[in-house]
């Protein structure tokens, strides 16, 4: 694709968010901590999850969409 791209960064240009919307994104994110945890990981910082799915007109901040991952991800961990 040609023209203007464009990428989302909730807290600064070198810091791009993620589109966990794309269920691609997410099984990648899955698969790729289940590596760790497979490996004898045993914490797993999220930081800023707060602001994990983006909506725009919002403040991307704790909406429904996260919280949903956050218990998705919490079943698969347990």
């Amino acid at each position: 694709h040609q023209g203007v791209k464009y990428v989302w960064s909730t807290f600064s240009e070198d810091q791009i968010d993620v589109n966990f919307g794309n269920p691609n994104v997410l099984r990648e994110f899955v698969r790729i901590l289940l590596l760790y945890l497979s490996r004898g990981g045993r914490f797993i910082r999220l930081d800023a999850i707060a602001y994990l799915w983006k909506k725009l007109g919002t403040g991307c901040i704790n909406l429904p969409e996260t919280h949903e991952i956050v218990k998705v991800l919490r079943i698969i961990i347990d």
